[in-house]
Protein backbone atom coordinates (compact mmCIF):
# COMPACT_ATOMS: atom_id res chain seq x y z
CA UNK A 1 0.00 0.00 0.00
CA UNK A 2 1.38 3.36 -0.97
CA UNK A 3 0.65 6.40 1.21
CA UNK A 4 0.04 8.50 -1.90
CA UNK A 5 -2.80 6.29 -3.12
CA UNK A 6 -6.06 5.90 -1.29
CA UNK A 7 -6.99 2.24 -0.75
CA UNK A 8 -10.54 1.02 -1.20
CA UNK A 9 -12.59 0.47 1.94
CA UNK A 10 -12.07 -3.30 1.74
CA UNK A 11 -8.32 -2.97 1.20
CA UNK A 12 -8.11 -0.51 4.07
CA UNK A 13 -9.99 -2.82 6.44
CA UNK A 14 -7.82 -5.79 5.46
CA UNK A 15 -4.57 -3.85 5.89
CA UNK A 16 -5.58 -2.28 9.20
CA UNK A 17 -6.86 -5.59 10.57
CA UNK A 18 -3.58 -7.27 9.65
CA UNK A 19 -1.71 -4.33 11.19
CA UNK A 20 -3.63 -4.64 14.47
CA UNK A 21 -3.07 -8.38 14.54
CA UNK A 22 0.68 -7.98 13.99
CA UNK A 23 0.51 -9.95 10.74
CA UNK A 24 2.38 -7.47 8.53
CA UNK A 25 6.05 -7.60 7.73
CA UNK A 26 8.04 -4.55 8.90
CA UNK A 27 7.91 -2.83 5.50
CA UNK A 28 4.12 -3.26 5.16
CA UNK A 29 3.63 -2.11 8.76
CA UNK A 30 5.68 1.01 8.02
CA UNK A 31 3.53 1.72 4.95
CA UNK A 32 0.38 1.43 7.08
CA UNK A 33 1.89 3.78 9.66
CA UNK A 34 2.67 6.29 6.91
CA UNK A 35 -0.91 6.01 5.68
CA UNK A 36 -2.22 6.55 9.21
CA UNK A 37 -0.05 9.64 9.59
CA UNK A 38 -1.40 11.11 6.35
CA UNK A 39 -5.03 9.91 6.22
CA UNK A 40 -7.62 10.89 8.81
CA UNK A 41 -10.09 8.38 7.35
CA UNK A 42 -7.59 5.56 7.93
CA UNK A 43 -7.11 6.71 11.53
CA UNK A 44 -10.88 6.70 12.07
CA UNK A 45 -11.20 3.19 10.65
CA UNK A 46 -8.31 1.98 12.81
CA UNK A 47 -9.98 3.45 15.89
CA UNK A 48 -13.25 1.70 15.01
CA UNK A 49 -11.43 -1.61 14.54
CA UNK A 50 -9.69 -1.19 17.89
CA UNK A 51 -13.02 -0.50 19.61
CA UNK A 52 -14.65 -3.51 17.95
CA UNK A 53 -11.73 -5.69 18.97
CA UNK A 54 -12.00 -4.49 22.57
CA UNK A 55 -15.72 -5.28 22.64
CA UNK A 56 -15.11 -8.74 21.20
CA UNK A 57 -12.35 -9.38 23.75
CA UNK A 58 -14.82 -8.58 26.54
CA UNK A 59 -17.37 -11.16 25.38
CA UNK A 60 -17.50 -14.39 27.36
CA UNK A 61 -15.74 -17.33 25.75
CA UNK A 62 -17.70 -20.50 25.13
CA UNK A 63 -16.23 -23.96 24.96
CA UNK A 64 -17.79 -26.12 22.29
CA UNK A 65 -17.99 -29.86 22.28
CA UNK A 66 -15.81 -31.75 19.80
CA UNK A 67 -19.01 -32.87 18.09
CA UNK A 68 -19.78 -29.24 17.10
CA UNK A 69 -17.86 -29.54 13.83
CA UNK A 70 -19.48 -32.85 12.94
CA UNK A 71 -22.95 -31.57 13.79
CA UNK A 72 -22.46 -28.40 11.75
CA UNK A 73 -21.17 -30.28 8.72
CA UNK A 74 -24.04 -32.77 9.01
CA UNK A 75 -26.59 -29.94 9.03
CA UNK A 76 -25.03 -28.45 5.89
CA UNK A 77 -24.93 -31.84 4.19
CA UNK A 78 -28.62 -32.44 4.94
CA UNK A 79 -29.53 -29.00 3.65
CA UNK A 80 -27.59 -29.56 0.43
CA UNK A 81 -29.11 -33.05 0.06
CA UNK A 82 -32.56 -31.45 0.12
CA UNK A 83 -31.50 -29.04 -2.62
CA UNK A 84 -30.09 -31.91 -4.69
CA UNK A 85 -33.28 -33.91 -4.26
CA UNK A 86 -35.27 -31.01 -5.72
CA UNK A 87 -33.00 -30.67 -8.76
CA UNK A 88 -32.88 -32.89 -11.79
CA UNK A 89 -29.84 -35.01 -12.73
CA UNK A 90 -28.24 -32.20 -14.79
CA UNK A 91 -28.20 -29.75 -11.87
CA UNK A 92 -26.86 -32.31 -9.42
CA UNK A 93 -23.34 -32.37 -10.81
CA UNK A 94 -22.82 -28.62 -10.26
CA UNK A 95 -24.58 -28.76 -6.92
CA UNK A 96 -22.26 -31.52 -5.72
CA UNK A 97 -19.25 -29.44 -6.68
CA UNK A 98 -20.63 -26.44 -4.78
CA UNK A 99 -21.39 -28.66 -1.79
CA UNK A 100 -17.85 -30.04 -1.77
CA UNK A 101 -16.37 -26.53 -1.95
CA UNK A 102 -18.60 -25.21 0.84
CA UNK A 103 -18.01 -28.21 3.07
CA UNK A 104 -14.27 -28.15 2.45
CA UNK A 105 -14.16 -24.42 3.18
CA UNK A 106 -16.11 -24.91 6.38
CA UNK A 107 -13.85 -27.74 7.53
CA UNK A 108 -10.74 -25.63 6.87
CA UNK A 109 -12.26 -22.61 8.64
CA UNK A 110 -13.27 -24.63 11.67
CA UNK A 111 -9.92 -26.43 11.81
CA UNK A 112 -7.94 -23.20 11.68
CA UNK A 113 -10.35 -21.33 13.96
Amino acid sequence: MNASTSPSETELLEQLSAYLDGELDPQAAQQVEQLLAADARARDVLQQLEQASAVLDDLPRRDVQPSFTTTTISMIALSEADVLAQQGPAGRRGAWARWLLRTGGLVVALATG
